[in-house]
C-alpha cells in the first residue's frame, strides 16, 4: 500500500513538471481570464502548462488565454500553437511586433500509427502470470 502512494505522489509531480527542453528554464506564474498558468521559455518556445483545476476545460477559451498571457509576458507574437486544455506549447517570433486581433495557428496533435492494449492473466497456482498485448 505504501509502494502504491509513493507511485501515484511521483505521477502527481509529473503533471507539473517541465516537458523535455524545458527543464532549466524559470518559470513564470500568470493568471488570466480565470486560468491560472506556468510559463517556461527555452529559445523560441514557451511551454505552457494550466495550473488550476477546471470542471469543463474549453481548449478554445484556454488557448486563446494562453495566447494572449505568452504575448502579453514576452512581447513576441505566439506564431504556432498546439496542446491540450492542460499543457500547451507555443512557438514565438520576435523579431514581429505583436498585431491586436492576429491568433496563432494551431497545429493538430501528431497521432501515433499504432495503439497497443496489453492484459495480463495470472495462473491459478499463482506462480506464473502471461501478458498479451493487441496492436491496432
Amino acid at each position: 500500500m505504501r509502494g502504491l502512494i509513493i507511485v501515484f505522489f511521483i505521477a502527481l509531480l509529473g503533471c507539473y513538471s517541465p516537458g523535455p527542453g524545458f527543464s532549466g528554464s524559470p518559470v513564470t506564474r500568470v493568471s488570466h481570464g480565470g486560468y491560472e498558468f506556468s510559463l517556461r521559455r527555452s529559445g523560441s518556445f514557451v511551454q505552457i502548462i494550466r495550473t488550476n483545476f477546471l470542471r469543463r476545460p474549453d481548449i478554445n477559451l484556454i488557448g486563446s488565454s494562453a495566447e494572449h498571457v505568452v504575448e502579453a509576458h514576452f512581447g513576441c507574437p505566439a506564431v504556432k500553437m498546439r496542446g491540450d486544455v492542460a499543457m500547451m506549447v507555443a512557438q514565438i517570433d520576435c523579431s514581429r511586433a505583436v498585431v491586436p486581433g492576429q491568433s496563432a495557428k494551431w497545429v493538430a496533435p501528431r497521432r501515433s500509427v499504432a495503439s497497443c492494449v496489453g492484459q495480463i492473466f495470472g495462473s491459478t497456482g499463482g506462480s506464473r502470470a502471461d501478458f498479451e498485448v493487441t496492436c491496432f
